[in-house]
């Protein structure tokens, strides 16, 4: 219980950092913009070349149905 206080303590204390420094706070959204953006391409990918990768890794089905 002890280290939900540290940790809540540690939130507090970077929130208020961050209300200090508004200019970094673009800066700490990168990282997670970058990986929406992959997560993004990596379905629209999925979305559109996914039957090509099924049959590709899948050949010994085709006589299945």
């Amino acid at each position: 219980m002890h280290d939900l206080g540290v940790g809540f303590r540690y939130l507090l204390k970077g929130q208020r950092w961050m209300a200090r420094h508004r200019k970094s706070y673009g800066f700490g959204l990168v990282p997670g913009l970058i990986t929406f953006l992959l997560y993004a391409a990596a379905l629209v990918a999925l979305a559109l070349w996914g039957d090509d990768l099924v049959a590709w890794a899948t050949p010994f089905a085709d006589d299945w149905s």
